[in-house]
């Protein structure tokens, strides 16, 4: 077992805590567990920040904190990453504690990692019986055999040192352990490498059964029409509307997305050129301009040369229309990496050969691809026409890239 201190920022002792000092990180899908505290009430507030950075399902969460409560037992909510959820606990010596701790440890012993979030922001003061109650369950060799991530409030930060310390010192374990800031955290490079081949395999197995799914709709349905490496599928019952009408769809879709959220938005005046919405974060600190580009059914946005070019603090909203019994997805991207990206497509454009072995004409068109890996998808030996950085970005920006911007709102607390 190996415990890394994590410290997490927050604010003065007494003051509300900032929306944005949980980071996520990076899991090993079905070797990793999540443990957090019983607050469903708390919406807003940390528990309700961890589930939704986390991405995690709000109503099956919601239905296992109900037995939590009711139960006063630690429970897991199993998915591609387990969530332990523990009962709230008002007194560090109460027994219940160690109790806990071990029910903690019967629920993650086949598990390699664990992100233990209980201690990440702290209001008053150091728990520190709570705490040295629970590194004498963690630190029995017999408990659990994983690496912990340990969130730790920056204001006890040392305090917290000093005591795992001499708490691995009393049970005679090696008296090495890591630190991290919330930004630069890592696993230990052992756990890393399982971590990365898993999420690989991960992501493998994701494409692989999306790529039966659509043949097995193919097969299905007749009605599937192929284009510029797109595969669309026509519903029956869906009105093929025009370009400027889904472009409205989409505006006022993520309009009324934003406002739901509890944003405070509006459409920019007619005739703005860099943006369509103007989004305030919940916190009211500031004003973010936003671009809405909407496709309908497709997998790919057209942009031109101009989008290059990065806007102080706008955020880029991806619409995808499908049938209309299916709900739109919606993608946020900072201008910056949506810059990068479509400049680096445009290059490999470029670098690679047209269908007739010649070079690409340049044109001011750019695109946004959910799968860049459809570049060389017709390409013999792309190696031979590309350098290391851009294979690189084709291999991290496949299918599946896009999934840490759905919906993701977090954004506007991150860009002031």
């Amino acid at each position: 077992m190996k415990i890394t201190l994590r410290k997490v920022k927050s604010v003065a002792i007494g003051e509300k805590y900032n929306p944005d000092f949980f980071k996520p990180i990076q899991l090993a899908p079905n070797l990793s567990a999540i443990s957090i505290t019983n607050n469903l009430l708390g919406v807003g507030g940390i528990f309700y920040t961890i589930i939704r950075k986390y991405d995690l399902d709000y109503m099956q969460i919601g239905h296992a904190c109900s037995d939590v409560d009711e139960q006063k037992k630690v429970i897991k909510v199993n998915g591609n990453n387990d969530v332990v959820i523990v009962p709230k606990t008002f007194s560090s010596s109460k027994s219940s504690i160690t109790k806990y701790s071990n029910q903690i440890c019967t629920e993650i012993f086949n598990k390699r990692y664990l992100h233990f979030t209980h201690f990440g922001f702290l209001k008053t003061e150091f728990s520190k019986n709570q705490i040295e109650k629970i590194l004498a369950v963690f630190l029995n060799k017999n408990k659990i055999n994983c690496e912990v991530c340990w969130d730790i409030d920056e204001k006890f930060f040392e305090e917290m040192k000093s005591l795992l310390s001499n708490s691995l010192h009393e049970n005679n374990l090696s008296n090495d352990f890591e630190t991290y800031t919330d930004e630069n955290f890592k696993w230990s490079s052992e756990y890393k490498t399982t971590c990365d081949e898993q999420i690989r395999t991960f992501n493998a197995n994701t494409r692989r059964n999306n790529l039966v799914h659509l043949v097995r709709n193919q097969i299905s349905n007749e009605n599937i029409v192929r284009s510029d490496e797109v595969v669309t599928r026509r519903v029956d019952d869906l009105p093929n509307i025009g370009a400027v009408a889904a472009g409205n769809a989409g505006e006022y879709y993520a309009l009324s997305l934003f406002i739901r959220m509890g944003f405070v938005a509006g459409k920019a005046p007619e005739g703005t050129a860099t943006y369509d919405l103007l989004v305030m974060s919940q916190d009211n600190f500031s004003f973010n301009p936003v671009q809405v580009k909407t496709i309908t059914n497709g997998q790919h946005w057209l942009l031109k040369q101009h989008h290059e070019e990065v806007v102080d603090k706008l955020i880029f909203c991806f619409v995808k229309l499908t049938d209309i019994s299916t709900i739109p997805k919606v993608y946020l991207i900072s201008a910056d990496v949506v810059s990068y990206v479509i400049k680096m497509c445009h290059e490999i454009y470029l670098a690679l050969p047209n269908r007739n072995g010649g070079e690409h004409a340049d044109t001011p068109m750019r695109t946004l691809k959910n799968d860049f890996s459809t570049l060389i998808a017709n390409v013999d030996n792309p190696e031979r026409y590309l350098n290391r950085k851009q294979l690189s970005f084709i291999r991290n920006h496949s299918l599946g890239w896009l999934d840490e911007y759905e919906s993701n709102f977090d954004i506007f607390w991150r860009i002031r």
